[in-house]
């Protein structure tokens, strides 16, 4: 993953550019963000404007300079949990979805409601970030069942963790771990 997206556009695929061309010499995919997802305290600001966003006109540029092996795109979504519901610009990923044939990702995929995550996952996106979910449920479970050794508390997290990923297994109609 390389993340030059705060970067001025053609900046960004320089920096891209580069990084792909020296993985790419090791056969190691790369992944790029084009447009900025930052993080909860920003994104639900009242002065957020369409200059976060993934501008559609810039994808295909930007693929076809950096030869990038998957794109994170922002459509509304930040790192973090948040204390509503982001709103998705889903006409933005499907205007972006028909365009390219790059594999989308969604960054800031956590606590974005399950209908918007199968949306994104229905409509064009390939990979969701969702870690901040996974660490809030661990730290719930310990806070609630307080395992009193180590073994109890991986076999906690780590079935917690099972738990979580079945969930969105479901969410993103994908196949479940059973």
């Amino acid at each position: 993953m390389i993340d030059a997206s705060s970067a001025p556009f053609q900046e960004n695929i320089a920096t891209t550019k580069k990084v792909v061309d020296y993985a790419h010499q090791y056969d190691v995919t790369v992944e790029a963000e084009l447009g900025h997802v930052d993080s909860n305290d920003f994104s639900e600001s009242p002065t957020v404007t369409d200059s976060i966003y993934t501008e559609v006109e810039d994808v295909l540029e930007f693929v076809d300079k950096t030869n990038v092996d998957s794109l994170a795109i922002s459509i509304g979504t930040a790192h973090g949990i948040y204390k509503g519901t982001p709103q998705i610009h889903f006409d933005r990923l499907e205007e972006i979805d028909r365009m390219t044939k790059v594999p989308l990702v969604l960054h800031g995929g956590s606590s974005s409601g399950d209908t918007n995550l199968n949306r994104c996952a229905t409509h064009g996106i390939s990979k969701v970030n969702i870690f901040s979910d996974f660490i809030h449920e661990a730290f719930s479970v310990i806070h609630k069942k307080e395992p009193e050794d180590y073994l109890e508390l991986k076999t906690l997290v780590n079935q917690t963790m099972e738990e979580v990923l079945n969930h969105y297994y479901d969410v993103f109609e994908t196949k479940s771990i059973k």
